[in-house]
């Protein structure tokens, strides 16, 4: 009889467990919309694409919206000069920092006073034997980077190279911080 009573109380919780509601699974939440560009990579060799360097690095200069800080050992490119002077005519916070011992006020061929009349914030750095350093951080997201001296020279004569990372801000916070650390060592005389 107990045998009997066990087997039908089995029967019942198997009929029973199939008239169980079952909860439905939750949903996974959805996936956050993305609106963020993924970084772009761009890249440009001179003197065998023609002077692609400079062209590449006025492209960065020239998509600014809000800030441009350019690091420099050398700036004799007529054309970088004048993209960087019609950003900051276009109210784009423009900074740039150039080695003391290659651009003193008054060398001829440095493009330190052509910036200094169109409002640039110029400093020179004399802190290291040549601040050798030679990027540009577009809008905290951008950066060029490279061999390239932004010189209309080096990009038609030398074998240089300019690579520009678009939309890459961990990156671009890295260059910016060394940018300010320079920017503070240098001085504007």
């Amino acid at each position: 009889m107990k045998l009997a009573l066990c087997a039908i109380a089995l029967v019942a919780m198997v009929v029973n467990a199939g008239a169980v509601e079952k909860k439905p699974k939750a949903k996974a939440p959805p996936k956050p919309h993305v609106t963020e560009t993924a970084p772009q990579v761009e890249v440009a060799f001179s003197p065998d694409q023609g002077g692609d360097t400079e062209a590449l690095a006025i492209k960065a200069i020239s998509a600014a919206h809000a800030t441009i800080s350019l690091a420099s050992y050398h700036l004799t490119s007529q054309p970088v000069a004048d993209a960087l002077c019609a950003a900051a005519a276009k109210d784009v916070a423009v900074t740039v920092l150039l080695d003391e011992k290659d651009n003193p006020k008054g060398a001829k061929d440095s493009q330190r006073g052509h910036l200094d009349a169109c409002n640039v914030a110029v400093r020179t750095n004399a802190h290291y034997p040549i601040m050798n350093d030679k990027f540009i951080v577009v809008d905290g997201v951008t950066v060029e980077t490279g061999s390239y001296n932004f010189g209309s020279g080096p990009a038609l004569k030398n074998a240089e190279n300019a690579l520009v990372v678009w939309n890459d801000k961990a990156l671009a916070d890295k260059y910016q911080a060394k940018f300010d650390q320079l920017f503070d060592e240098g001085s504007s005389k």
